[in-house]
């Protein structure tokens, strides 16, 4: 290869760097599948045919405040009442809590199927929250996750759609998704959001529901969680240039390697 061609290509190579300069996920336990203290579901004598949920229990390396619960899989959070409140203000684990019509495939979102859901009323509004290790203030991140809207099935106000969002925060710089409308008894679908953001001086990460009617009650559904830093410039300036540093060796020493032998012509 000449070595006006070697330059092209790496310098080619440089410009879809941005590509495959591939930063680490910061998040842990992004599609909330690794519990803890995970028990089978136990009866509640106060419900006909329903349980309690699980017992004695935790998400691994989240927070969860408000009112939070955690699903095994979709049929559970629609008919198996198979579930956890994550977090319930004042209380423990309490009665069975279905959704409506969650259902849907997640593209490369959670192998098992684990999500969970935050109530979106001002009064018990579900949060989750993971303190991350490696933020940088003032660089920007790309925040990814898998977002969805329903309602609980003994919503009072059944006639009514919910309006719902996220508030996204990292590093205390918090951006808002788009606002869904979702009628009622239906699931919005999985949507996949990635919010580029710049860190401010906090290292906590934090998904926040909102949404109304009062009585819906409106519920947000996360999985899929990731955080990756996005490369600068200047970071790809320097990868590209040892790229082409590196081609550039590799030419001068097998021409050496030629002359030594009494070679001529273009080097392969």
């Amino acid at each position: 290869m000449k070595l006006k061609t070697l330059c092209i290509a790496v310098l080619l190579a440089t410009g879809s760097v941005g590509v495959a300069y591939a930063t680490p996920n910061l998040v842990q336990n992004g599609d909330f599948s690794g519990t803890s203290g995970l028990t089978a579901p136990s009866n509640n004598p106060a419900y006909t045919n329903q349980q309690v949920g699980y017992q004695g229990f935790a998400v691994n390396n989240w927070t969860g405040m408000g009112y939070t619960i955690w699903y095994p899989n979709a049929n559970d959070a629609v008919k198996g009442c198979g579930y956890t409140e994550f977090h319930y203000p004042g209380s423990g684990s309490g009665a069975c809590s279905t959704l409506n019509a969650v259902g849907g495939t997640l593209p490369n979102g959670s192998p098992t199927g684990t999500f969970v859901a935050m109530d979106g009323l001002s009064t018990y509004q579900g949060s989750v929250s993971q303190t991350l290790s490696g933020l940088t203030m003032g660089k920007t991140y790309a925040v990814t996750f898998y977002w969805g809207t329903t309602q609980e099935t003994q919503a009072s106000q059944q006639l009514n759609s919910t309006n719902q969002y996220l508030a996204v925060s990292l590093g205390g710089t918090t951006q808002n998704t788009n606002q869904v409308s979702t009628p009622w008894g239906s699931f919005g679908g999985w949507y996949k959001t990635t919010m580029m953001i710049t860190a401010g001086s906090s290292d906590i990460l934090s998904f926040v529901s909102n949404g109304l009617p009062t009585n819906g009650p409106p519920m947000i559904l996360l999985t899929g969680v990731s955080v990756n830093a996005v490369p600068e410039p200047p970071e790809l300036a320097l990868f590209g240039g040892g790229l082409l540093g590196l081609g550039l060796l590799t030419v001068f020493a097998r021409r050496r390697a030629l002359r030594k032998q009494g070679g001529t012509g273009d080097l392969a």
